[in-house]
């Protein structure tokens, strides 16, 4: 498969049936895109803190900016972002109560 016609791995994750999504362990995330041919970019991460009664990943969708649509999932979910003509994933993952981690491909400069 040529690097254009490599599936990125915004996609790849998006795209991810539910079950396999809910399964996902962050730490085995490098070593389940590389078994599906998926390259592996660098994530960049940051921490949120958020009220407990509040769906995090529901209330970024409603605010975010260029956000299109949102998955749930056992330990958070994806929302699925347009910036300067890329589409982009980006993982909220609860930490503990209040605490999310929110990564994606997507450089934090944008």
């Amino acid at each position: 498969m040529d690097h254009e016609d490599k599936l990125l791995f915004d996609d790849w994750l998006w795209e991810m049936p539910q079950a396999q999504l809910d399964a996902l362990e962050l730490s085995e995330l490098a070593s389940a895109a590389a078994e599906e041919g998926v390259e592996f970019p660098q994530i960049s991460a940051t921490t949120a803190i958020a009220e407990d009664d509040v769906n995090p990943v529901a209330l970024l969708a409603s605010v975010g900016v260029g956000i299109d649509q949102h998955r749930l999932s056992s330990w958070g979910g994806l929302l699925r972002a347009s910036l300067k003509q890329r589409r982009y994933t980006v993982a909220i993952r609860k930490a503990s109560d209040g605490v999310l981690h929110l990564m994606g491909s997507v450089p934090f400069t944008e």
